[in-house]
């Protein structure tokens, strides 16, 4: 496990500071795929942080939106991002997850998520995280309150998510 205190400090009036720091991990998702989650948050705040789910659009690391994670943390949220290379037809892709292309035969199909192994992966990471006995981010994670939202390809993730999965409890989507 990769932390990293981030060289960035907000400040707001005389002497209020935000002080970020980014953990770094490689989830698996199934046998044969992973992503690189990167998670944000304000490393000054003990108390457990609603989380947001930030799904990218097609062909944009998840650096690209560091400038809403950063925002994001300010207001008190652990901000997840995420990329991932998968195969699209015969050549590839850079997404938030990985993508089943079979899941796009019928609606039945993609209404269980062409997303949803990277989705429960990513979950289930930050739910391994929080429930750590030590790490940075042990007991400072609330699943209970999760915001979903992303751009492009990534916005129609978040949206279908809100829409068909009900088993990953989305507060809001944005």
């Amino acid at each position: 496990m990769l932390v990293r205190l981030l060289p960035l400090v907000w400040w707001f009036g005389a002497a209020s500071a935000l002080h970020l720091a980014a953990l770094h991990r490689r989830v698996a998702v199934g046998a044969d795929s992973s992503l690189q989650l990167k998670v944000v948050y304000d490393a000054d705040r003990l108390s457990p942080l609603p989380c947001v789910l930030f799904f990218s659009g097609a062909d944009c690391s998840h650096e690209s939106y560091m400038w809403l994670a950063e925002r994001l943390a300010r207001a008190g949220c652990a901000v997840a991002l995420s990329s991932c290379v998968v195969p699209f037809g015969p050549k590839t892709c850079l997404l938030s997850t990985p993508f089943d292309l079979g899941a796009l035969g019928s609606l039945e199909a993609y209404k269980r998520g062409p997303s949803r192994a990277g989705i429960a992966a990513i979950l289930d990471e930050l739910r391994a995280l929080a429930a750590a006995s030590d790490g940075p981010l042990a007991g400072r994670l609330d699943l209970g309150r999760l915001a979903v939202g992303g751009h492009s390809s990534g916005g129609r993730t978040a949206l279908d998510l809100a829409s068909f999965d009900e088993p990953f409890g989305v507060a809001a989507v944005f």
